[in-house]
């Protein structure tokens, strides 16, 4: 009979010299937490062995009771189930745990991923900011596919784990797609990376990524020394739209863009975005390159800038400063606006008069 089993080291990361309270030693003593910081004092020693802590939840829900009474203080009703030992600890801290519960699989072995997002809602004066641990899987025989790899990295704001069979799986994904072509190729990268963004934890800087990857994607490689000169496969074109202050307050009369491919592609991917979230709406920090006639975004002192998509449609908005209102431009549909004003050329006047803007600042196209 072959046995395979699942070992793991890592650390815990502070912000600083670690400081191990009850908190941590509550939740990490039964992973050979250290009474020492190794390296710096900045990171804490932690591992997960088979043969000895891979806890499951209903194992080690023993030695959390244990140790919330001896480093907390706090006396917990025996043999309780997992979750209501989490949510007794919560209380004591006056921490709102039922998110995490909701993602916490307590049928399975322990994750020390799950334990640091507790730990940072337990808060008693620590520094823990996140986790850093490698594993793998390995067997006493030699049997194909009972050896491998895994890390895992989680704090406040980016988690991410993986593992070799799922690396192996996107090679071979990645080599039938590229057999298939150019947009399947992409549909399988673009799986994959989706994964990676799905790490951030702030859902909004999550959204803004996004179009700020695309627009990357979309600029040239950096030029090196004795590189054969590239080519910039670019364009820009000025583009004029109705702007109006909501309400009765007295606002601009349009707004000048300035239209490039990165500006498509972010109205495209967030157009995407709301189709597949269901959204009704995306708002990302923008503005247009200027209010007009004659005002700006300084004079107008806006606060809050957005671009704001919808499955179909597009505008700006913005508030001055102290003003009870708010200016927008008109909405437009995407796919019209697209059509409209792509390509380098003259500027295009969307319901805006030429004469109107005469005296406004030229822009090349």
């Amino acid at each position: 009979m072959a046995n395979t089993y699942s070992d793991a080291t890592g650390v815990l990361l502070f912000n600083g010299s670690a400081k191990i309270t009850p908190v941590i030693r509550t939740l990490f003593a039964p992973f050979k937490l250290e009474e020492e910081p190794e390296t710096s004092g900045t990171e804490h020693y932690v591992a997960v062995l088979s043969e000895d802590n891979g806890y499951d939840w209903d194992r080690y829900v023993d030695e959390l009771v244990e140790g919330a009474e001896r480093h907390l203080g706090l006396t917990i009703e025996a043999e309780l189930p997992p979750i209501a030992v989490v949510r007794a600890i919560g209380k004591h801290f006056q921490a709102d745990v039922e998110d995490l519960i909701g993602s916490i699989h307590f049928d399975n072995f322990v994750l020390l991923s799950e334990l640091v997002a507790l730990a940072l809602r337990f808060q008693d004066g620590h520094n823990l900011v996140g986790l850093s641990l490698e594993g793998c899987w390995h067997c006493d025989r030699p049997r194909l596919w009972e050896f491998g790899g895994w890390s895992t990295f989680a704090s406040a704001r980016y988690i991410l784990a993986l593992s070799t069979v799922d690396i192996s799986a996107f090679a071979r994904a990645m080599d039938t797609h590229t057999a298939e072509g150019a947009v399947p190729a992409a549909r399988s990268l673009s799986v994959y990376v989706k994964e990676l963004i799905d790490g951030i934890v702030d859902r909004r800087l999550r959204t803004e990524v996004v179009p700020a990857l695309i627009a990357l994607l979309g600029e040239p490689p950096a030029k090196d020394e004795g590189a054969t000169p590239v080519s910039e496969p670019s364009w820009m074109r000025t583009v004029y739209v109705e702007a109006y202050a909501t309400d009765e307050g007295s606002g601009p009369g349009y707004a000048r863009l300035k239209i490039t491919p990165a500006f498509i592609a972010t109205l495209k991917s967030l157009r995407a975005l709301c189709a597949e979230r269901s959204l009704t709406e995306v708002r990302i920090t923008d503005a247009p390159d200027t209010w007009g006639p004659g005002t700006s975004a300084e004079p107008l002192r806006l606060q809050a800038p957005e671009l704001v998509v919808t499955p179909r449609m597009f505008w700006f908005t913005g508030r001055p400063k102290g003003m009870p209102f708010e200016i927008e431009t008109r909405g437009y549909d995407i796919e019209r606006f697209i059509y409209e004003v792509s390509g380098a050329g003259a500027p295009v006047y969307l319901g805006v008069n030429p004469e109107d803007v005469e005296d406004d600042e030229p822009s090349a196209s």
